[in-house]
């Protein structure tokens, strides 16, 4: 009779975050397409510096919805007989749900995370551990399985305009279509000038069992890529009165499945949307709390006919 497990002496390779969140956020998503998700490992280039990035891609089985995570770890140890070319042969097919059940945790929400891959060994080791309980410790022996093999990165697109999102606003009015029975939004941007004065328009409409509608007014800008800016937030200080004109400069419908699904995931106040006539809505959230793409979660949801 077995009541106890032990991992082996050694392991080959270990990685650890101190936070457990992001981990969290990027294997979700890639719940969001497939019920498993295999993760990578590469070194990446952040500010100069030489750092291990964890990566989930996947994209769903109608290549309507895609996603792509990065989480750079905090630390990480290699045995004598692991070296950093092996890390391209590394490749961790898992059950998102199974992996999840640690994860979503309450208990483990602000603890460290660690994973540990031992020699002729097929499964993946997690260790969760409270920084301060450090006397008490949770374990996975997780099963890996087969993967295709194949990394779906995300093709370099050229986008028209920008829109900064707000969070919440976004959040609930997905919600709120969901309750009405819609199934898809209406993005709708227009520029234009009013009294001499460059105006920008976001709306967001859907149609279910009720029609509803949410404007956004403000003043575009230009980013650093030289695509016009326009905000979607609450704290927009301006109100135009007047109707925007016939020609929008962008339209289009997304299914709000999807969307629902992203903006639960996201806990920044503005995430960045990029759009483009005829092409996917690319929405993205970084992680880690930073400013930078060092650790992100990015979203590709395809345009829908209005019908």
């Amino acid at each position: 009779k077995r009541t106890r497990y032990d991992t082996p002496q050694e392991a080959q390779w270990s990685f650890k975050l101190e936070c457990i969140r992001d981990m969290r956020t990027i294997v979700r998503a890639g719940q969001f397409v497939d019920e498993k998700v295999s993760l990578r490992f590469q070194f990446v280039s952040v500010d100069g510096q030489k750092k291990l990035a964890i990566t989930v891609d996947g994209t769903d089985a109608a290549r309507s919805c895609s996603v792509s995570g990065r989480v750079v770890v905090d630390s990480y140890q290699f045995s004598e007989s692991f070296h950093e070319n092996d890390l391209s042969d590394l490749v961790l097919c898992v059950i998102c749900k199974e992996l999840l059940t640690l994860l979503e945790s309450d208990a483990n929400a602000h603890n460290s995370f660690e994973m540990r891959g031992y020699q002729n060994d097929p499964h993946v080791w997690i260790h969760v551990l409270d920084p301060q309980h450090p006397g008490s410790m949770e374990r996975m022996r997780l099963s890996t399985y087969v993967s295709d093999g194949k990394r779906r990165p995300f093709k370099t697109l050229t986008f028209a305009y920008r829109i900064e999102m707000d969070t919440v606003k976004f959040r609930d009015f997905f919600n709120r279509a969901k309750s009405i029975g819609a199934e898809k939004v209406c993005i709708t941007i227009w520029i234009y000038k009013r009294n001499g004065k460059e105006m920008s328009l976001v709306q967001l409409l859907c149609e279910g069992n009720s029609m509803m509608s949410a404007t956004f007014y403000g003043e575009p800008e230009t980013d650093d890529e030289g695509l016009p800016v326009v905000r979607a937030v609450s704290d927009a200080k301006y109100n135009d009165e007047g109707e925007p004109p016939e020609e929008e400069v962008f339209e289009s419908y997304f299914k709000i499945d999807f969307l629902v699904r992203f903006f639960k995931l996201v806990s920044d106040r503005i995430v960045v949307g990029k759009v483009m006539q005829n092409y996917p809505l690319f929405l993205e959230h970084y992680l880690k709390g930073g400013d930078t793409d060092e650790s992100y979660l990015r979203y590709l949801v395809g345009a829908t006919t209005e019908d």
